[in-house]
């Protein structure tokens, strides 16, 4: 069974000390995609969570939001939670993912020595209002396990534990998306 990273001990830590519950899921078969894991799970694709990692040549701006079953506007996103044109924001690009996850695992749940460094920030949409309801996200890695797991936790939590462990320079929070 897939267990968290030791530099994500923060995610259990400042969970039990906030009162917020989290339940690490092993599925039966692996998926990659929201969609994939929505079906398996029989949710809607709206309580899956994805966190997408653009790169401008530097670091990477992570993108944390709920499958939409939309396109979604990454200049906006971007460029709101930076405070940069929107010309600027349209540089960030897919380029690889960071330190602990692959393609399909990608986390919000970055690994501590990330933040800051390979990772200049994480910016949480909430285009649907969905603060107290659980979620599944990925938890990361690069093994065939981390495929096959995921923790179910409330949508505010994510922000919440990301607030405390790397402070409001850091991670952001949108309620729009456009």
């Amino acid at each position: 069974m897939f267990r968290l990273h030791p530099q994500q001990g923060y995610i259990h830590e400042i969970a039990g000390k906030c009162g917020i519950k989290t339940a690490m899921i092993y599925h039966p078969i692996p998926t990659k995609t929201c969609d994939e894991k929505a079906a398996l799970l029989g949710w809607p694709s709206s309580r899956v969570v994805k966190a997408l990692y653009l790169c401008n040549g530097g670091s990477y701006v992570g993108l944390v939001t709920p499958e939409t079953g939309q396109p979604i506007d990454f200049k906006t996103a971007i460029s709101d939670g930076l405070e940069i044109t929107k010309s600027k924001a349209g540089r960030y690009r897919f380029n690889g993912t960071p330190t602990g996850m692959t393609y399909g695992t990608c986390t919000p749940f970055i690994h501590t020595p990330s933040a800051g460094k390979e990772i200049s920030k994480i910016i949480i949409a909430d285009p649907f209002g969905l603060k107290d309801t659980i979620v599944d996200i990925s938890v990361g890695g690069e093994t065939d396990d981390a495929f096959l797991t995921s923790m179910h936790i409330p949508y505010n939590a994510i922000y919440e534990i990301l607030y405390r462990r790397f402070g409001e320079d850091f991670v952001q929070k949108q309620h729009h998306q456009n």
